[in-house]
């Protein structure tokens, strides 16, 4: 073979090398390539989920709107009108107080006072009766239904808390008929604190809460007045009647959790739309920070997903109705634990305690119905089986010879009756009545 026919060897080819700084390069594109992606991408789950939930808060709206707010009246018959339109006028005509009138107010029913503050406690009832009597005329329209600006989300204006100042007022002034022994005077002003109590729990957490401590003071001075003062069989079956209607009438937690979340939602698009800051619902630049980057750094998906766990609630307050309190607890302790996981500071911001308003709504229907059990007794009627609010089961009795206690498990479950019932404050232990039966 000949030199012209020999083929040159052929040159190793010579592989690729992949450095580090290759490596950073790619991750740097792929980056800038993702984040307008991202971004498009969360923009628009957050435009297709907001849209969404604005159809439903419209629908929910609507039908809080439609509700006619028809009532019957504790006692007597409806009278045409709104309660609600003349209350808030009614409640701002009782005359002002001072600090000390204001203590004393609220002493009084609580605990016992001196003779001197007793003259100045009928000066301030005297000063305030007109204005009671305009509330008892009101309580017997045949509507107790409020205007709210829904649009306000949570800013709306409630004009229920001068409520819980009405009702200290017709609950001293039952006090003072009941000294006086005019105990059906005493069941007047009473009949208008439970039907007051029952109008202002209406629509939503925050009028639910204050209604509850309005039928707290009330079913406080029943209690003392069923101890003290002898009644007649007439009497026993009015106040066994109103604590019935009572019960039967006020509103369940899930009712007040559902327009709360609707105040909250209608809040959490317009903190979306950046119509108000994060920092007026206690969501400061820093934690706003920390919490974005988890939803690609889109404040609107971070209050969406917020909006999703307040509208998980009403699911929650549904399911938890019929349950025992023991189990009822762990469903709302294991939504909370959800809702922290989930690091939301918008979340944290607007998840109040319903696990404790819960407990509340229990022990106000655990202490009205332990009166009906007090009045029965008193009626000379044989036990009945009425519904423990935290066992589901029927209210504990152990009678003797000398004494009567009937009690509800409260929020330990515990059977014992040993604990201590003050009607004006819960605590952790059963809540009983207990009496002489001498």
């Amino acid at each position: 073979m000949s030199a012209a026919d020999a083929t040159p060897a052929e040159k190793p080819r010579r592989r690729p090398v992949v450095t580090p700084l290759h490596l950073l390069f790619l991750l740097g594109l792929l980056v800038v390539v993702s984040i307008p992606l991202i971004v498009i991408g969360a923009a628009m789950a957050s435009r297709s989920g907001w849209e969404m939930l604005a159809h439903k808060l419209q629908a929910d709206i609507a039908r809080q709107q439609a509700v006619k707010g028809l009532r019957s009246p504790l006692e007597g018959t409806a009278e045409p009108g709104n309660a609600w339109d003349d209350y808030p006028g009614a409640m701002l005509g009782f005359p002002s107080l001072s600090s000390t009138d204001e203590d004393l107010l609220v002493k009084c029913v609580d605990q016992p006072i001196t003779a001197e503050a007793e003259i100045r406690l009928t000066a301030i009832l005297d000063a305030a009766t007109p204005a009671m009597d305009r509330i008892a005329a009101l309580a017997h329209r045949e509507r107790a239904r409020r205007a709210v600006e829904w649009e306000k989300g949570v800013d709306a204006k409630s004009d229920s808390v001068e409520a819980r100042n009405v009702a200290r007022h017709f609950c001293a002034d039952a006090r003072r008929w009941g000294r006086e022994g005019n105990l059906d005077r005493a069941l007047d002003r009473l009949a208008v604190v439970l039907q007051l109590a029952l109008d202002v729990s209406r629509p939503d957490m925050l009028d639910h809460l204050i209604g509850l401590a309005i039928l707290q003071y009330s079913t406080a001075e029943l209690h003392r007045l069923l101890v003290d003062l002898p009644w007649t069989s007439a009497q026993l079956e009015r106040a066994d009647r109103l604590l019935l209607e009572v019960d039967r009438q006020l509103p369940s937690l899930a009712e007040s959790t559902e327009a709360n979340a609707i105040l909250d939602c209608v809040s959490l698009r317009k903190l979306a739309e950046g119509e108000i800051p994060s920092e007026n619902v206690g969501v400061g630049s820093r934690d706003r920070g920390m919490t974005a980057w988890r939803k690609c750094f889109s404040w609107k998906l971070l209050a969406l997903e917020a909006a999703g766990q307040v509208q998980a609630l009403v699911e929650v307050a549904r399911k938890t109705e019929g349950l025992e309190w023991g189990t009822a607890k762990k469903e709302w302790e294991a939504h909370e634990k959800k809702c922290l996981q989930s690091r939301n500071k918008i979340s944290e911001a607007f998840l109040l305690a319903y696990g404790a308003a819960e407990q509340s709504h229990r022990k106000c229907l655990a202490r009205l119905r332990l009166l009906r059990c007090l009045i029965r007794e008193k009626q000379g009627l044989p036990p009945a089986p009425i519904e423990d609010p935290f066992s589901r089961k029927s209210l504990q009795r152990l009678a003797t010879p000398t004494t009567l206690k009937i009690w509800s498990v409260g929020v330990d479950g515990d059977q014992g009756g040993l604990g201590s019932f003050d009607p004006l404050k819960g605590d952790e232990n059963d809540i009983v009545i207990e009496i002489d039966r001498k």
